[in-house]
């Protein structure tokens, strides 16, 4: 009697367990051909590799982006392996003139599928997780060298722009 009460919780348990949100999605975030220098921190490197000074960078806007991302079989299998932000980097950035991104933010959500916990136990059941990337878009005053032109800047900046 108490071993088939205790199976019985077992089986509620695992049912509980599996049920609530197992069906998600993964993805990896990258930036590939943005056009501007993107950061985790709050700190960016000028042209010439030295960081910018905190006083030479001003906020201009902010970032945002935000996707749903799409998965199979518990999120072993990526519908959406890459996401790529670079497009709406290089938008948003030449839409208010910045120079770089900073503060660079990635976070995750709940979407509408996971709210029917016994689909959720099926492995074919998509899964989806929001995806939402937000970071402070500045411009760096130039020092007293000489100026050095955005495109120029960006380019030299590129190559430390790695995908996050």
């Amino acid at each position: 009697m108490l071993a088939a009460e205790f199976a019985r919780l077992g089986a509620v348990l695992a049912l509980v367990a599996f049920g609530t949100g197992c069906a998600g999605a993964r993805t990896t975030v990258v930036a590939d051909t943005a056009q501007y220098p993107i950061s985790l921190s709050r700190a960016v490197r000028d042209a010439d590799g030295t960081l910018v000074a905190s006083g030479r960078a001003t906020p201009v806007a902010r970032l945002e982006f935000e996707t749903t991302v799409w998965g199979l079989l518990y999120s072993s299998v990526k519908l959406n392996p890459r996401t790529d932000i670079s497009e709406a980097v290089n938008e948003q950035m030449a839409a208010v003139n910045g120079d770089a991104v900073v503060n660079v933010h990635v976070k995750t959500g709940r979407c509408a599928t996971e709210f029917f916990p016994f689909l959720n136990l099926l492995p074919i059941w998509p899964g989806c997780t929001k995806v939402r990337v937000e970071g402070d878009i500045i411009k760096v005053q130039r020092d007293s060298a000489p100026a050095v032109g955005a495109t120029s800047t960006a380019k030299a900046w590129s190559s430390r722009t790695e995908s996050f």
